[in-house]
């Protein structure tokens, strides 16, 4: 029985991710989507070209009030910086099919075909020929070039250069809710669906939640106007309406556990939607820990590894 290895990204979502109150919102988001966007006439605009986030609506925080969030994405763009090391559980839920699981622990500080210990890959054991293919991948992609991942500060100043952001002050937390235009790229990174760019080309929101007593990032909610058509590793098609994110931290500014969260439902057939055939993606990472890169232990520069799954044929 031969295998075929399928690199996919573990949740990275090529923006930041988002949060709402909570998930029926997001299962309701669409239904009322159109009362939320902005009107095109009153998306802000700059008022210097120099700042983006100095803009101009009378529904916009002021530039003071931007600067708990700013701070806050700059604090875990630092915290992902270098290498890291993790426990990773994937579930996929899905009414209509069986509960899929697959386990795994990351170490960014390890050879390269020893960074990934699989225990579970979507309910069955690694095989030995599996693991064999697994490592030779690692080995080959060792050392190539990947894009650097833009900064959470730099993505949401560009979708205030077209978009209206409003906040909201909940006790102790801060959540801003950014109503979008821009026209972004989105990667879904788990053992479930196929590595692939998503184009989403249609308005956005997405709500930032900033704890006020650490001025750090806890939740990140992304929710589409229009769902993004994602690939199975099956081939079948999935239309994910939504995206969260959550952060939990000890004593420093580095997340110690974080929880990704993809909102699904099946494409409509013949024009009825299977509004009963949803489910979710759920990612959750713990022991998480920054690590002396691997590279930077035999003092070259190759950068770190990402990957991964791959399907049994």
């Amino acid at each position: 029985m031969n295998f075929v290895l399928r690199i996919c990204l573990l949740i990275c979502v090529a923006c930041a991710g988002c949060v709402s109150k909570n998930d029926s919102k997001l299962a309701l988001g669409l239904a009322s989507w159109e009362s939320t966007l902005p009107p095109y006439d009153s998306v802000m605009s700059p008022k210097s070209e120099g700042d983006p986030s100095e803009l101009v609506n009378a529904k916009t925080v002021s530039l003071e009030e931007l600067t708990p969030l700013i701070e806050a994405l700059n604090k875990i763009d630092n915290a992902y910086s270098g290498c890291r090391a993790y426990s990773v559980i994937e579930l996929y839920k899905n009414q209509s099919e069986p509960d899929l699981k697959t386990v795994y622990s990351y170490d960014g500080s390890k050879p390269p075909k020893e960074v990934y210990s699989f225990f579970l890959i979507r309910n069955k054991k690694l095989s030995d020929f599996a693991k064999a293919q697994l490592e030779e991948s690692l080995m080959n992609r060792y050392g190539s070039k990947r894009l650097p991942r833009r900064s959470r500060s730099a993505v949401v100043k560009i979708f205030l250069q077209r978009g209206s952001c409003y906040v909201d002050y909940e006790r102790d937390m801060l959540r801003f809710s950014v109503l979008t235009e821009t026209q972004s790229n989105y990667f879904f990174q788990n053992s479930f669906l196929r590595r692939k760019q998503y184009y989403n080309k249609f308005p956005s929101k997405h709500e930032y939640v900033i704890d006020m007593s650490t001025n750090r990032l806890v939740e990140y909610n992304i929710l589409f106007s229009k769902p993004l058509s994602v690939e199975k590793l099956n081939g079948d098609f999935l239309d994910v309406f939504a995206y969260n994110s959550k952060f939990a931290y000890a004593d420093s500014d580095f997340p110690i556990s974080a929880e990704n969260q993809v909102y699904f439902k099946h494409p409509s057939e013949l024009g009825k939607a299977k509004e009963q055939d949803g489910g979710t993606i759920i990612v959750t990472r713990t022991d998480m820990r920054k690590v002396k890169c691997y590279d930077d232990l035999l003092n070259v520069k190759m950068g770190e590894l990402e990957v991964l799954g791959f399907e049994p044929k």
